[in-house]
């Protein structure tokens, strides 16, 4: 988490693939787990940063 608290972002998985449903607000994460776990971990350390 380190590079979270100096503000760089951590970098996106590129095995992981997100596919996001706008009607619906729905969000498919879909990879080997530990690429969803790293993707998941990403967005909320980006939505950590907007709060």
């Amino acid at each position: 988490m380190a590079s979270i608290a100096s503000g760089a972002l951590p970098q996106r998985s590129s095995s992981a693939v997100r596919k996001v449903s706008h009607a619906s607000g729905r969000l498919v994460i879909a990879g080997r787990m530990a690429d969803v776990c790293a993707e998941l971990d990403r967005m909320a350390a980006c939505e950590a940063l907007q709060a």
